[in-house]
């Protein structure tokens, strides 16, 4: 594609954007509502996953008494 093409291609977009039909449609389907990023929730379960909770880890058995 050239550059022209990606211009016209974009403005195109913005006047699908910004007409009436395509918000009425959007909004009756809640498009802006249905994606989530889950993406930190996985981060955080991977770095959970990695740490030794237990009563053995002298560590995190020190960490706990001195936050709790």
């Amino acid at each position: 594609m050239t550059v022209d093409q990606l211009i016209q291609l974009e403005d195109i977009r913005l006047e699908t954007m910004a007409s009436s039909s395509y918000q009425e449609w959007a909004n009756s389907l809640n498009v802006s509502r249905l994606h989530t990023n889950r993406e930190p929730l996985i981060k955080a379960h991977l770095l959970n996953s990695q740490y030794d909770y237990s009563p053995k880890n002298k560590v995190a058995s020190l960490i706990k008494r001195l936050y709790l």
